[in-house]
């Protein structure tokens, strides 16, 4: 049985609990005299789980720490960090089930700092071959004393060991156990959402494509070269890659992508396969443009574009045939777009601050193609974004629909009479896709659907999804 005085804990003692454990942590990073890759780990892990950041942002940060500090991690600390912070993120659930099995105080009931620590040393103990168990165990102790916790230094290596003994019952229990949270480390809401958008079968081929390795595909800049050629000049720097058709790669050396010479010439663009469909779906029905004549520019509206990689797609594809307004909330989005077209000398791109959520007049009836990716759920992203799937409510639901909604009704103002409004989302949840499109079809008579997709996730592909529509 669990420590029942625990549980009975007040909210305040818990939020206490919390900052004073926090601000442990941030004293042992300024008292830091060396670097340690579990100390790093550590930290990125409770930037994620306990501030609620982005796993992307909170890595970023802390790399850039150590170098603000003179450090500079190898490529085999740097995969050790990457690999540690995203595997207990990704495995939070089934970790807190192992730990909870082991323990006589809930993990969320702990100290942050000694629930994180034990997440890592439990995914290390079953996910790491490479480290012997006594040595995960060891480093998991000594991280709690150098942190200020000391006196649960035992209560950490009693729950470790024991948990260690039993590695063989645990994934006996987790393999038989049909509790999503449990077996894939989803929220049971979730889960059912996908089960009843789609069936058991497939919510379970979803859930098991989120544990899939990540992959890194790139867009092709084929107005500057070719993937035959490009792929021999990564080769050239030693970076293996392979061709997934004309237009996009696979990268199999993701340590060294950034950093080539290939990547900062702007020879490519790093992008999900799924998102790069929505301009080969489009492409696949253009010649149906209606134009004024022969000669004129499509005119393409990218709403909520940053950082501009579908406007990148149609702009590489189209040429001079083709002018893009790309448009996004803020300055700091339009930055970045703004950053892209200049790396890839794209001249047929133009950038602007707009809200999509509120109606531009200076926009009405004046494109042939308007594309509204919209902000959504984000849940096709989990196998490199894998805090998404802890951060969805109904209430977040009914915003978001609130906002697609918003939104697509002001890009339709915005089409030509003959052109084309697409709407696209990096989710596969129904609510915010076929609902939106059925939704709006009702109330948009000149509107009908000619192409629509649902991407599920796979080893090269992100959940997604894509309607094209076109008025009558």
């Amino acid at each position: 049985m669990k420590n029942s005085n625990t549980k009975s804990k007040s909210k305040d003692s818990k939020s206490s609990g919390n900052v004073a454990g926090k601000n442990n942590v941030r004293k042992a990073q300024k008292n830091a005299v060396h670097f340690n890759a579990r100390e790093t780990s550590l930290l990125i892990i409770m930037d994620v789980l306990e501030d609620k950041k982005y796993l992307k942002d909170a890595r970023e940060k802390h790399f850039y720490d150590l170098r603000k500090n003179g450090i500079y991690p190898d490529s085999r600390d740097r995969s050790f960090i990457n690999s540690l912070s995203k595997g207990v993120v990704e495995k939070c659930l089934t970790l807190d089930y192992m730990i909870d099995s082991y323990s006589k105080t809930w993990t969320f009931e702990m100290e942050p700092v000694i629930r994180s620590i034990l997440r890592m040393a439990v995914y290390e103990l079953f996910f790491f071959d490479r480290t012997p168990d006594y040595s995960s165990i060891n480093e998991a102790v000594n991280l709690t004393k150098r942190h200020g916790y000391t006196r649960l230094s035992g209560f950490v290596n009693g729950v470790l060991r024991n948990i260690s003994r039993h590695k063989d019952e645990l994934i006996s229990k987790i393999d038989k156990n049909q509790k999503a949270e449990v077996k894939y480390s989803i929220p049971n809401e979730i889960f059912r959402a996908f089960e009843v958008d789609y069936g058991y079968d497939q919510a379970v081929k979803i859930a098991e494509a989120f544990e899939l390795p990540e992959t890194i595909t790139a867009r092709v800049i084929t107005q500057r070269i070719s993937a035959d050629a490009l792929i021999q000049k990564l080769s050239d720097e030693n970076i293996d890659a392979e061709k997934y058709d004309d237009v996009s790669i696979v990268i199999k050396d993701s340590e060294k992508i950034l950093s080539s010479k290939t990547f900062k010439d702007g020879l490519f663009y790093i992008q999900d396969l799924s998102s790069m469909m929505v301009e080969r779906e489009f492409s696949k029905i253009e010649n149906a443009i209606d134009k004024n004549s022969e000669n004129e520019k499509i005119h393409l509206l990218d709403l909520c574009s940053a950082p501009g990689g579908k406007s990148i797609d149609f702009s590489d594809t189209y040429g001079e045939n083709i002018n893009i307004i790309s448009c996004d909330v803020s300055e700091k989005k339009i930055k970045k777009i703004n950053e892209n077209t200049k790396k890839f000398s794209l001249s047929n791109i133009t950038s602007t601050v707009n809200d999509a959520s509120v109606l531009n007049p200076d926009f009405e009836n004046a494109f042939d193609i308007v594309l509204c990716d919209v902000p959504c759920s984000g849940l096709g992203t989990c196998s490199h974004r894998p805090e998404v799937k802890y951060r969805q409510s109904e209430a977040g639901f009914c915003d978001l629909r609130i906002i697609q909604t918003k939104i697509i009704e002001n890009a339709s103002k915005y089409v030509k009479a003959g052109g084309f409004l697409i709407y696209s989302t990096c989710t596969f949840n129904k609510e915010e896709n076929d609902e939106i499109i059925e939704k709006f079809l009702a109330e948009h008579s000149a509107f009908k659907c000619v192409e629509q997709k649902t991407i599920f996730p796979d080893a090269l592909h992100d959940g997604f999804f894509i309607s094209i529509l076109r008025t009558q």
